[in-house]
């Protein structure tokens, strides 16, 4: 619930320079954990940006796509919402399938 103290944090993180592959794959979460709070906070100019920068560092980033087409729609860009979770869609029907439902439990 401390929405500012989190964001604050994961700028910072952001704003770092990653030592290795973990610091990346950090950065990455951080950014879309900001995007998540900006949507949360109706600030969905903003997270439309930061998801726009992280589906360019992670094409397949399913959540990422998902999130930035709910902050298109609130902005009123109803085609590229839609192509975000078309791409959200590609994405899960590509993922293999695993867990219980997958071998029939």
């Amino acid at each position: 619930g401390q929405h500012e103290e989190a964001y604050g944090i994961y700028k910072s993180v952001v704003r770092s320079a990653p030592k290795d592959r973990r610091d990346q794959d950090i950065q990455v979460d951080s950014l879309y954990q900001i995007a998540a709070i900006d949507v949360a906070r109706g600030a969905y100019a903003e997270a439309e940006v930061a998801l726009a920068r992280l589906v360019q560092l992670v094409p397949d980033h399913g959540s990422a796509h998902y999130t930035r087409g709910q902050a298109l729609l609130h902005l009123g860009r109803v085609d590229e919402a839609q192509r975000e979770f078309e791409i959200h869609q590609q994405i899960l029907d590509a993922a293999p399938v695993d867990g219980p439902m997958a071998i029939g439990q």
